[in-house]
């Protein structure tokens, strides 16, 4: 169990811990973590890790290549890597929220009604 002040805790456990970012930085001066390769990611949902050998394949070889790797999972649409596809997930308690794959939406739908409960209690 995560639990930090001001946040919400979730008994899912990620197996997951942020990391300091140490000082690769770009010509910009941006800090940047090193690439690494996974066979599966402990935050993702089962379909995207099921998904990512094939989009991993494409990633590597698309002409021309790819900038970055989207791979969007929703009760409703399943797995996209289109980042301006519209997709739905079922919001506990509101009901359908659309939406593009590339947008900035909860990605981490175990927690979803945790975090919408939250939300609306506070609001």
């Amino acid at each position: 169990r995560y639990e930090q002040q001001g946040s919400i805790s979730t008994d899912v456990s990620i197996g997951f811990l942020e990391e300091a970012w140490g000082e690769h930085r770009d010509s910009t001066g941006r800090r940047w973590k090193r690439i690494i390769d996974v066979d599966a990611c402990p935050i993702a949902t089962e379909k995207i890790n099921e998904a990512l050998p094939a989009a991993r394949k494409e990633f590597r070889t698309s002409t021309p290549a790819l900038k970055h790797l989207l791979l969007r999972h929703t009760t409703r649409n399943g797995v996209t890597s289109d980042a301006q596809q519209w997709v739905t997930e079922d919001v506990p308690g509101l009901g359908p929220f659309l939406f593009r794959a590339g947008g900035f939406f909860q990605n981490n739908s175990s927690i979803l009604p945790t975090f919408v409960e939250h939300v609306v209690e506070h609001a």
